[in-house]
C-alpha cells in the first residue's frame, strides 16, 4: 500500500489573501459519491455533496475551533484520507483544485510505503537514498544522535520494537 506524504505544501495551502482549507473526494458507488468541505479562516464552513450543489449546508465554527483546525492543518500539511479508492483533492493552488497525483507531478508530494524490518533486510538501514525513519515522538524521541524512551536512551532496535520508529521507502505512483 502506498501513502502520499505532503512536502512543502503548507505555503500553498495558505496562499492568497483569504486562507481556507479545502477537501473533496469523488468516489462513485460510495454514499455520498462526492463530498466537498471548505473551511474559511473566519470559521465559515460549507459542505456540498455535488460540485454544483445549489443548497450546501453552511455553518460557522467558533474562532477557537477554526483556529485549532487551521493549526492542525499547518502542522500536518493536509489531511488526505484513505489512500486509493477514488479521487481526492487536498488543496487549491491559484484557485484550482489539485489532486494528490497532480501534487506528485509538481514535486510537492512523495509516495511512500511502510517497510517491515526483518533479519533478511537489515541492510536497508544504511540505504539513505531510498529508506527513511519516521519517528513517532509520542513514543520515542531522538536527540543528539540517540533514541529516548521515557527520558532514557535506548538502542534503535528497542525504538523500532515499541513502535517509536517506522521505516518507509520512497516509491513511484503506479
Amino acid at each position: 500500500m502506498k501513502w502520499p506524504v505532503l512536502l512543502l505544501l503548507t505555503g500553498s495551502l495558505f496562499a492568497g489573501d483569504a486562507p481556507r482549507l479545502f477537501y473533496s473526494k469523488a468516489f462513485p458507488g460510495s454514499m455520498p459519491a462526492y463530498v466537498q468541505i471548505t473551511l474559511e479562516k473566519t470559521g465559515e464552513v460549507e459542505y456540498k455533496e455535488a460540485p454544483d450543489d445549489d443548497n450546501p449546508l453552511k455553518y460557522k465554527m467558533t474562532g477557537a475551533e477554526a483556529g485549532e483546525v487551521f493549526g492542525l492543518a499547518e502542522k500536518l500539511g493536509a489531511s488526505v484520507g484513505m489512500p486509493g479508492l477514488g479521487e481526492k483533492h487536498v488543496c487549491e493552488i491559484n484557485g484550482e483544485k489539485v489532486t494528490i497525483p497532480e501534487l506528485n507531478k509538481l514535486g510537492l508530494v512523495e509516495y511512500i510505503e511502510p517497510i517491515e524490518l526483518t533479519n533478511d533486510n537489515l541492510n536497508i538501514l544504511t540505504n539513505k537514498e531510498d529508506y527513511f525513519l519516521l519517528i513517532d515522538e509520542r513514543i520515542t524521541t531522538f536527540q543528539n544522535g540517540n533514541f529516548y524512551l521515557k527520558d532514557k536512551p535506548i538502542p534503535i532496535d528497542i525504538a523500532y520494537s515499541v513502535g517509536g520508529i517506522h521505516i518507509i521507502k520512497k516509491t513511484e505512483l503506479e
